[in-house]
């Protein structure tokens, strides 16, 4: 079935059976780009269901609503997203205390979002993943993205760096496993570049010996990456004439 592209969805997610309303299984939907506003929830009692964007290369998805578990079924009603195709997708809105806990898996495209609650796991096999600033009710929300487990194992990471040291930053609440290069792509949004920025905020500092570093080149700008109890951060100097 062709994935087709959603406006303004509200979506229960679950799959029953013939047997009645008590017997739910996960469902797996596949969408193409999401947009406008809307809902996406799941009320399959004790199961996860999967939202899988695949948009296509040139379709770029920009969508306000909510994507978000349903506690009031009880058991594990979690939804786990999935970005598929080349294209783009876009969550404007923070994830906070409404949001999706099954976890992320991203395997080609984009895809943008922030949250300063843990959206679960986060696997990162292909395409790029980003964060980036919003606004909820309390005002603006840095670019943060918070999770339980990173695994990353290709790929790579959009880093968006503003003024006064503020950028994108993944914050792993978990463990953090690397078993391929990190790639990072910088991308300016200031004329007043900070010389430093933490990419990554961690609980347990991973163990990155050995562990190879790329990243696009930034004109007239010597990159260094540091580990650090709290994070990796880059730093950036001027390169020597």
């Amino acid at each position: 079935m062709t994935a087709l592209d959603v406006s303004y969805p509200t979506w229960i997610l679950n799959n029953r059976n013939n047997i009645g309303d008590s017997e739910k299984f996960g469902a797996v939907v596949k969408i193409g780009a999401l947009n406008g506003m809307g809902l996406v929830m799941n009320d399959a009692e004790n199961a996860i269901s999967t939202l899988v964007i695949a948009n296509p290369a040139g379709v770029v998805g920009r969508f306000k609503g909510r994507i978000q578990d349903d506690a009031s079924v009880g058991g594990d009603s979690r939804i786990s997203l999935v970005k598929d195709g080349k294209g783009a997708q876009y969550f404007l809105k923070t994830f906070g205390k409404k949001r999706f806990t099954g976890g992320l898996k991203v395997k080609d495209g984009q895809i943008y979002l922030n949250s300063t609650k843990s959206i679960g796991n986060l696997s990162l096999e292909g395409g790029i993943v980003g964060t980036l600033p919003c606004e909820d009710s309390y005002g603006n929300v840095p670019p943060v993205l918070t999770v339980s487990d990173f695994n990353w194992s290709g790929g790579e990471m959009e880093v968006r760096l503003y003024g006064q040291g503020v950028g994108s930053e993944i914050r792993v609440c978990g463990d953090f496993k690397v078993s391929g290069e990190m790639k990072f792509k910088f991308v300016l949004k200031t004329s007043a570049l900070a010389d430093k920025y933490r990419i990554f905020k961690w609980n347990r500092r991973p163990s990155l010996e050995g562990k190879i570093f790329s990243r696009n080149e930034l004109a007239g700008i010597d990159t260094v990456f540091e580990s650090r109890d709290d994070g990796l951060y880059v730093v950036f100097k001027e390169k020597e004439k």
